[in-house]
């Protein structure tokens, strides 16, 4: 155990409150000296303390920071296509898309995304879905959400209509003025949903039945 409570030690302590007492309350006309050492000596006689009790410093406390930016912030869709690209298209489902792996590319039509990937037959296969408005839609009337796969990281065209013949409940070309608009983008965020847990069992037996 190492003594802290010196004759030394309480005298730095005495000079360190009459300067603090003193300045707080304006001064009385008094002058205290505080020498160049004292507040480091107190620091280092406090840590030897802690030591004999077997304690530590106390961690400081963490600063506040700012919530975290929405994951779409990251999304590749923005930096290839324009922040705004998606102005128009329901928020929900813009926010589902930040879950997924992003593949777009500034020299495709639309900004596409990877849902999931599954591995058959030594051969990998992602289900993807190309996402956006035509580029002759200048109005971005038309929503397109189409999905087909790539196989081992390469689009197959070939693939595109029997995919979304599987999951007909989603309008691959579906107007945002029309009344089908909401369900539709429901149905997309429920398989995105879905295929952040599994690979979908029809695209699997879709994809033994080619093998």
């Amino acid at each position: 155990m190492v003594t802290t409570n010196t004759t030394d030690m309480q005298a730095t302590f005495q000079r360190l409150s009459q300067a603090a007492l003193t300045s707080e309350t304006g001064g009385d006309g008094g002058t205290f000296s505080v020498l160049r050492d004292d507040l480091s000596s107190l620091l280092l006689a406090y840590r030897l303390e802690l030591g004999n009790q077997n304690k530590e410093l106390p961690e400081p406390e963490a600063e506040p920071t700012s919530p975290s930016q929405d994951d779409s912030d990251n999304q590749q869709w923005k930096t290839e296509f324009g922040a705004s690209y998606f102005n128009d298209v329901s928020p929900e489902l813009v926010q589902s898309l930040s879950l997924l792996t992003d593949q777009s590319w500034h020299n495709d039509e639309l900004p596409s995304f990877v849902l999931c990937e599954q591995e058959i037959n030594n051969t990998r296969y992602s289900l993807r879905a190309w996402v956006g408005f035509d580029e002759e839609d200048d109005n971005k009337e038309v929503f397109v959400f189409s999905l087909g796969l790539n196989v081992n990281d390469e689009y197959d065209w070939t693939h595109t209509s029997a995919i979304e013949s599987i999951f007909d409940t989603i309008d691959p070309m579906c107007r945002l003025d029309s009344d089908e608009t909401q369900t539709n983008n429901l149905n997309i965020i429920e398989l995105i949903n879905r295929t952040q847990k599994e690979f979908p069992a029809e695209v699997i037996a879709y994809i033994k039945s080619k093998s």
